[in-house]
This record gives C-alpha cells, structure tokens and sequence, in this order.
C-alpha cells in the first residue's frame, strides 16, 4: 500500500542490504591484504635504507673524507648522498605521520558508528 511500510517491504531490505554486505568482507580482505604487503615492501625498503645510511655515515664518508678530502667532486658526491638521505628521512616522515592520521580517522569513525548504532528489533 501507497504511504504505508509493510513487513514484507522491511524483510525484503534487511535482505537486500544483508546480500549487499556479504560481498564487502571480500572486498577488504583484498584491501587489507594489499595493504600489509606494501607496508611489508616499504618497512623492508626502510630497514634496507637505514642499513645503508649507517654504513656510508660510519664508514664510507669518513674514509672518503680521509682519503680524498671533501674537496672537488668528491665534496659535491659526499654533499648530494646526505641531501638525498635527508629528504628520504623527510618523505618517510610525512608517508608515517599520514598513515598516523588514517589509522586514527578511521578509529574515530569505528567510534563514531558503535556510538550511534540504533537499536532495531526485528
């Protein structure tokens, strides 16, 4: 009837919405899995980074400091590898402080939702 909401009408959402959600769980995991295998690159990448810049700062500047001076095209190499070391630190910072933000927006949202969840019997 026109005006009126019939239990038929109500069974036949809830099922329509319960078929539509079935199919999200599938969706994030795909989501999620794509997500903790690009953090795994990353923090890999990252170990592999933090690895090569104590080596050339403990060992590979001072001796080509010693050897060489900091002179020439030396001084100039020596000069770009700690700019590019920095400015890896300063992208690394930014991507972490971003995920930061996501990862708390999201639980503000998860808080959000529990708190108004309405209360339906059906």
């Amino acid at each position: 009837m026109f005006g009126k909401i019939t239990s038929h009408q109500v069974r036949r959402n809830f099922n329509n919405v319960k078929k539509f959600l079935g199919h999200a769980p599938h969706l994030v995991k795909g989501f999620q899995k794509a997500y903790h295998t690009t953090r795994d690159v990353l923090n890999s990448i990252d170990d592999g980074v933090a690895t090569a810049k104590t080596v050339y700062k403990d060992v590979v500047a001072p001796t080509i400091k010693a050897v060489a001076g900091n002179d020439g095209i030396i001084g100039k190499i020596n000069t770009g590898i700690e700019k590019s070391l920095n400015q890896y630190d300063q992208i690394r910072d930014r991507i972490t402080s971003g995920h930061d933000a996501v990862i708390s927006n999201i639980e503000n949202v998860k808080g959000n939702l529990m708190k108004k969840t309405p209360k339906i019997k059906v």
